[in-house]
């Protein structure tokens, strides 16, 4: 056999091998099945979990306390003994302090159960005798949050409330409302739809909701938001809120 017939030998050879190579490929190919990706529907919107925190703001100068002799500015250890000429007798955690208009109290601590308060605040000058204005921002936090729908609780405990606490959120679709049970569903025909309310369900661009609960067995919350826009990134809600904080559990 001369050199040229072994090649052309070689490459019949050759060819059959990947024909038959292709007939088993081919054979396995028909026995796999190809798994139904979207086969079930989508399954409808859950709320987001909330994560172990949420922190509220009452801003600068939305905050404002006014305590009689022997008080406390409501759940901080910053207490006001009286006035002399134009000094404050203070007591923080139970050590006496003098302060002057001005001075700023500044107070970090538990002040109830899974609550955490941040309080910067000052002094104000005030013209009444024996009387203490403090002004400033405020900060509470919630751990381990879990909201459900309530009315306040009954309860002979009087519990710490706090207005003016800022709201402003940008909700994507599927995602919940923090320290609510609302979930943004979606925007059609002009009406911006929620779940976990118990009523009308949709809503314009401009309207108000509200949602009342407990973010804690010892916290209540009632926020009051405004739809103020619809974006691609979202719902926009824009308002305020109003918390009581019980000192123990109810």
């Amino acid at each position: 056999m001369n050199r040229k017939q072994w090649t052309v030998n070689s490459l019949i050879i050759l060819f059959g091998l990947l024909l038959t190579a292709c007939g088993i490929i081919e054979e396995q190919l028909a026995d796999f099945e190809i798994p139904q990706l979207f086969s079930s529907p989508t399954p409808p919107p859950v709320p987001t979990p909330v994560g172990d925190t949420l922190t509220f703001q009452i801003p600068q100068q939305r905050y404002a306390e006014t305590v009689q002799p022997s008080g406390f500015i409501p759940g901080t250890q910053l207490q006001f003994l009286g006035k002399e000429d134009d000094r404050f007798l203070m007591q923080i955690d139970g050590l006496d302090s003098v302060k002057r208009a001005g001075d700023r109290l500044v107070w970090r601590g538990v002040m109830a159960p899974n609550v955490l308060g941040n309080f910067d605040l000052y002094l104000s000058p005030t013209y009444q005798r024996n009387i203490l204005l403090a002004n400033g921002q405020v900060n509470l936090t919630i751990f381990n949050p879990a909201p459900f729908e309530s009315d306040p609780p009954l309860s002979d405990i009087s519990p710490y409330i706090f207005r003016n606490i800022e709201l402003y959120h940008v909700v994507p679709q599927g995602r919940g409302v923090p320290g609510t049970l609302l979930i943004y569903l979606g925007f059609v025909n002009e009406e911006v739809e929620f779940s976990g309310l118990s009523g009308y369900p949709r809503f314009r661009v401009g309207d108000s909701v509200r949602w009342e609960g407990m973010l804690r067995p010892n916290v209540h919350m009632i926020s009051d938001l405004r739809i103020e826009q619809w974006t691609e990134r979202g719902v926009v809600l824009r308002g305020s809120a109003e918390m009581r904080v019980y000192p123990t559990l109810p």
